[in-house]
């Protein structure tokens, strides 16, 4: 019976610091996924208009684009991983402000189908950190690191990154349905609501830590501010209480 017990008991303990760890990381699997399966969704319709109206220039006018954005994400990314710390715009903002850059190049696409238009807005939204989720993943792994324990951090990590290869393998998948079943305007407005979604997901994001995703048995003591930033043992002070 004691055995038994014991066993239930660390069982019982196992499954509320599995929960306690995992579940928060569902947030960053269905932003990822929604952020990714609009782009995805749709990219062969998009394509389609491009290369319709550009022609044989359609490649040079992508490798351009790719360059700038490569060139531009240095230093738009860089800004945006800054603003994100939890003393001043903060990650869920941060993932808001990205968001809506990741989706006006798409909603233009959606909505107008003008070439020229797809190409500038595209261009003006990489210089402002919109490129297709570089922002998104590196506050969403800072995110991580504000509440998960060094031992599940990597696990955690290779999670949310498998998610985006599943939305990937679904979206295209998908495409592939729908434009047999409902054509180019069909996948349109699916990408449409798809890219809506991701933006109101993003609005109901945590924007603070709850201090129940975190075991203070299993994390060493680290503690967080009211606010709910995360302050390492090492950084905090008398200040801050911590459970024993």
């Amino acid at each position: 019976m004691a055995r038994r017990a014991s066993l239930r008991v660390g069982l019982d303990g196992a499954a509320g610091a599995y929960t306690a760890y995992t579940s928060p990381v569902w947030w960053a699997i269905v932003y990822l996924t929604l952020e990714s399966l609009p782009t995805v969704f749709t990219n062969a319709v998009i394509t389609d208009i491009l290369a319709k109206a550009w022609g044989p220039a359609l490649y040079n006018n992508l490798t351009m684009l790719e360059i700038v954005s490569s060139v531009a994400c240095m230093f738009s990314l860089t800004v945006c991983g800054y603003l994100s710390e939890p003393d001043r715009v903060g990650r869920k903002w941060m993932l808001v402000y990205t968001a809506v850059t990741m989706a006006v190049p798409n909603l233009v696409a959606f909505t107008s189908g003008d070439a020229n238009l797809i190409f500038w807005a595209r261009m003006c939204c990489y210089f402002l950190g919109g490129k297709f989720i570089s922002g998104s993943t590196s506050i969403l792994s800072a995110w991580i690191a504000d509440w998960a324990p060094d031992d599940r951090k990597t696990e955690l990590f290779s999670t949310m990154f498998a998610a985006m290869g599943v939305a990937g393998i679904i979206g295209n998948a998908a495409q592939a349905w729908c434009l047999q079943q409902f054509g180019t305007d069909g996948v349109i407005h699916i990408g449409l609501v798809l890219q809506c979604t991701h933006m109101f997901f993003s609005l109901i994001f945590p924007s603070t830590i709850n201090p129940s995703w975190v075991s203070w048995k299993h994390v060493h003591h680290e503690s967080l501010t009211p606010s709910g930033s995360y302050i390492p043992p090492s950084l905090s002070d008398d200040t801050h209480t911590h459970t024993h």
